[in-house]
């Protein structure tokens, strides 16, 4: 299902899809949940595909994450391997430093049967300080992102991008699996590096993009929704890009994961999503969008952490030293 923005149907349906979130977002009508509770629901999901969910690391806590894009091998020449790195400044301030790298696809053949550095990211977030009565989680930040080298056009338009963000989520109402979350993000396109006066008039400007979606996650496996209402500048000209998602995401149980000896933990996500176009005629496309997610999270003291990570991998655990009875 797709919801244009020019079909008065789909004016009708998209207004009821926000009179949903803000009935699951306004404060005083979901009830109050407990703050560590709210936390530890959102914590360890910071994102849905592309949509990122508000929630700190903490102070001195590192969270890496590796994330090949699997569809790639379906519909492009080469695969992007994404790798991110998130360490926490302190207990409300997050810093991202991600590296999109991208190596040649080998069931297909073209121009872009190549490897690269791709794209570098820099990105500063932090949580929001909001009164407790209004049951919300929220967080803003600010996103650079340049490209290394020639890296593919579908990867990277070849010029660098600044992009504001905001996120929040809350508790849905008569449910306690299950959350409301609205993404708002302004992509600027920056005339870096210097191009021909031709090809800056040609790239993407701006890119405006609202994201309101549901998530209910009662347990190792979930299920959500979400809606793209995204606005795009480019050579001059405005054009809309809605787009609706309808996935599952599976939290892989550690003790699968470390009997086939693979520390961290593992997610993988399934989506049907339908695009729609409009420029100068509608370009409609369907399709199954898979992910796999590697998160090797330090949480807590990152050391205890690691070795409790490593612990199975162990041939045998060390004997405890013995215990001298007290004296007398």
């Amino acid at each position: 299902m797709i919801f244009p923005f020019a079909c008065s149907p789909g004016r009708r349906l998209a207004g009821a899809w926000f009179a949903l979130l803000t009935f699951a977002l306004t404060p005083g009508l979901a009830a109050a949940l407990p703050a560590e509770e709210l936390e530890d629901r959102v914590d360890d999901i910071s994102e849905l595909l592309d949509t990122q969910l508000p929630g700190a690391l903490g102070r001195s806590v590192v969270s890496v994450r590796f994330m090949p894009r699997l569809g790639d091998l379906r519909n492009r020449e080469f695969l992007r391997l994404p790798l991110e790195l998130r360490y926490g400044l302190n207990e409300r301030t997050d810093l991202w430093l991600g590296l999109s790298s991208f190596v040649p696809n080998p069931s297909r053949r073209g121009p872009d049967h190549r490897s690269g550095p791709g794209v570098a990211r820099v990105e500063l977030r932090r949580e929001l300080r909001l009164p407790a009565r209004w049951n919300l989680r929220a967080d803003g930040g600010v996103e650079v992102r340049a490209p290394l080298g020639r890296p593919p056009e579908l990867l990277s338009d070849g010029f660098a991008q600044l992009e504001t963000v905001f996120s929040a989520v809350r508790p849905l109402p008569g449910t306690r699996d299950g959350v409301g979350f609205l993404n708002l993000r302004h992509n600027w396109g920056l005339p870096y590096p210097s191009r021909p006066a031709e090809v800056l008039r040609a790239r993407r400007s701006a890119d405006t993009e609202v994201v309101p979606g549901i998530l209910y996650q009662p347990g190792a496996v979930g299920a959500f929704l979400e809606h793209h209402f995204r606005r795009i500048r480019e050579e001059g000209k405005y054009f809309s890009a809605p787009e609706t998602r309808l996935g599952v995401r599976w939290e892989i149980p550690v003790t699968r994961s470390r009997a086939l000896f693979l520390p961290g933990y593992w997610q993988a996500e399934l989506a049907y999503r339908h695009f729609h176009l409009r420029r100068l005629d509608s370009e409609f496309a369907s399709g199954v969008v898979a992910r796999v997610g590697w998160n090797l999270g330090l949480k807590g003291r990152p050391l205890n952490q690691l070795q409790r990570m490593l612990a199975p991998f162990k041939t045998r655990a060390a004997a405890p030293a013995p215990q001298l009875p007290p004296p007398r």
